[in-house]
């Protein structure tokens, strides 16, 4: 229990409230759910409802890699070739590879376009989270405005090191190496033969962790990155699949599916992600990051998934469960639980349909035929210029018929 004196009004009037915190008066509902007023970008976001999948229409103009090897900390990257990847001006964006390395040796080459500030490999790193000093870790970087080599430790914050003065042209391609032996970091800047800077850490060393790179500020290209734990050195490849949209990963547990973006049959706005089964069996999906990608809470066991549709190909408006391919019959029969889906959009009706579907009739409550359509494949606008309100009935003709009741 604590005591609040509030004073108001130049008689200094003492007004006592006395909180009991021990005492609880009521609980909050767990379906209560509030809105964020964003002053920056002008908007409302989040809504009075449990919102847990954002970039749902697959509209941003988007483009960045799901690594096979590699874990994306924020940023965007994109990759020239299988041995080089380019990184935008970002407040530490990280990429770090999947195997932790103890000791031993790194090395890049990296090359600066439009230099603002540094970029870097980062060792021994653990407990990683998108954000500028996120994760546990040594930094090794060159700055490029002061020509400087960067020696720093995260553990969860930034403790600088030290600094060292290297010669090297950053809109030139520089090799960085670094050897790892315990608490000891030796680095190597071009083709130096003796260590640029030689330190060892005695205030609780990090001694293991995964190994990556990083942008701070700078427009930056890495390439040739490379390890070495015994006699020869094994070269890292940044292969991985193009993400078409900011807010989805692509998942792909085997070579099932291959995945682009349709722009003239979306399924709703201008855009939807198309998967393309390829054969043989497996799991392959997209995961949705959630608001700035910061993941999404699911129970556990519970999957939740929405509306899917098509044969040779599937199209994911929104979703984030993890679709197992056994089979392109099979896959159909389990993915596509509702076949026929008709909404309202705007003045439109939106139609979609698996292949098979070749006409479709609109009749009025009486029975009265309104329209008859040939079914173009898997969707069909339908605009309701002309329809007086009431009840209305879409027939699906095609192996069989089935009918969808709607109301204008």
């Amino acid at each position: 229990m604590f005591n609040m004196l509030f004073v108001s009004g130049t008689a200094a009037a003492q007004n006592i409230v006395t909180i009991d915190v021990a005492t609880v008066e009521n609980q909050i509902n767990g379906s209560i759910y509030g809105a964020c007023i964003e002053d920056v970008n002008h908007e409302i976001y989040g809504g009075l409802y449990d919102q847990k999948i954002f970039g749902e229409s697959f509209e941003e103009d988007y483009q960045n890699i799901t690594f096979n090897d590699f874990d994306t900390y924020g940023g965007n990257w994109s990759g020239a070739s299988s041995k080089q990847v380019s990184a935008e001006a970002n407040d530490g964006a990280k990429l770090l590879y999947n195997t932790p390395l103890t000791d031993g040796s790194v090395e890049v080459e990296l090359k600066f376009s439009d230099p603002c500030e540094s970029a870097a490999l980062i060792v021994r790193t653990t407990n990683a989270q998108t954000g500028a000093d996120n994760f546990d870790g040594y930094e090794i970087g060159l700055n490029a405005l002061t020509h400087e080599i960067i020696l720093g430790k995260h553990v969860h914050n930034w403790q600088p090191i030290g600094n060292t003065p290297a010669t090297f042209s950053p809109d030139e391609w520089t090799k960085l190496r670094v050897e790892l032996a315990g608490a000891r970091i030796r680095i190597y800047v071009n083709d130096a033969t003796t260590p640029n800077v030689d330190y060892t850490d005695a205030n609780s060393p990090l001694l293991s962790g995964k190994i990556g790179i990083r942008t701070w500020r700078s427009n930056v290209s890495f390439r040739n990155l490379c390890i070495k734990t015994g006699e020869q050195w094994e070269n890292l490849s940044f292969d991985g699949e193009v993400t078409q949209s900011g807010m989805w990963d692509i998942f792909r547990e085997s070579n099932t599916a291959q995945f682009s973006l349709d722009t003239e049959n979306a399924f709703n706005g201008k855009q939807a992600q198309k998967i393309v089964y390829t054969g043989g069996s497996g799991k392959a999906g997209l995961i949705n990051g959630g608001l700035n990608r910061w993941g999404i809470a699911v129970q556990n066991g519970k999957t939740q998934e929405l509306e899917n549709t098509g044969t040779s190909w599937i199209k994911f408006p929104f979703s984030f469960t993890i679709i197992r391919i056994e089979a392109i019959k099979t896959a159909v029969k389990e993915i596509n639980t509702k076949k026929i889906n008709v909404y309202r959009q705007g003045d439109d009706f939106i139609l979609t349909y698996l292949e098979n579907i070749k006409s479709i009739t609109l009749y009025d409550i009486s029975g009265r035929q309104f329209a008859n359509m040939t079914a173009k494949p898997y969707i069909y606008t339908f605009s309701t210029a002309g329809m007086a309100d009431g009840c209305y009935i879409f027939q699906f003709s095609g192996e069989e018929k089935e009918s969808v009741k709607v109301m204008k």
